[in-house]
């Protein structure tokens, strides 16, 4: 019998998760993986695969949709998951201005995909605090911005006028000058506050012209 679409779901959500903590691992360790900590699972997996085996039945149905979208790879007789700038690191969806990055300058898109990897470790760096409070105001800034720069004719502008003015309060501040001018011996810690500042301004320039 065929597995029913919420088991398709409960397994592509444990390939994923199982990925995004072993970036490394053979058909062996993701059948070990699977029987152990989804025992129920597993039996169905067994019982739909029909003559198949069930590596042979993940590597026809499920991790070929992996390896089509770029993030997971065959190395020899494992597969190996394909890190990149534009994937977050643990759930593997795309990312564009909105990420954090570790130690390793690997991006995730947020708090909760970071701290749930376990390959995540915050950067050895200074400002770090001031990083993470501006990327907090940054990820819930930036969607609001560019949902209203969509809209080129507004008759009330008054909640644009309203997001513009905090994000220049906040980002005008004396706090951020140091970071102001891209250093060749910025750390990445500083020139990740850069880029967020610049995205930030970029966005209060284009909406100001909705105000003016």
């Amino acid at each position: 019998m065929p597995l029913k679409i919420a088991e398709r779901k409960k397994l592509n959500i444990f390939l994923r998760d199982f990925f995004a903590n072993n970036r490394i691992a053979s058909f062996f360790d993701i059948v070990e993986c699977l029987q152990k900590e989804y025992p129920r699972l597993f039996t169905k997996l067994t019982e739909s695969s029909y003559k198949l085996t069930i590596e042979a039945y993940l590597a026809q149905y499920f991790l070929p949709k992996y390896m089509k979208e770029g993030w997971l790879q065959i190395d020899g007789d494992n597969y190996k998951v394909q890190l990149s700038p534009n994937r977050c690191s643990y759930c593997f969806k795309s990312i564009d201005d909105i990420y954090i990055i570790d130690i390793d300058l690997n991006r995730y898109c947020g708090w909760r995909c970071a701290e749930k990897c376990r390959y995540y470790c915050d950067p050895y760096e200074s400002h770090l605090d001031t990083y993470q409070e501006l990327f907090d105001r940054f990820s819930t800034w930036l969607p609001q911005t560019r949902k209203y720069s969509n809209f080129i004719k507004m008759k009330n502008t008054d909640n644009i006028s309203c997001l513009v003015k905090e994000i220049e309060r906040y980002v005008n501040d004396v706090h951020f000058d140091e970071f102001r001018w891209p250093l060749e011996e910025q750390s990445c810690i500083e020139s990740e506050i850069y880029r967020m500042l610049q995205v930030l301004d970029r966005e209060v320039e284009r909406l100001n012209k909705f105000i003016e």
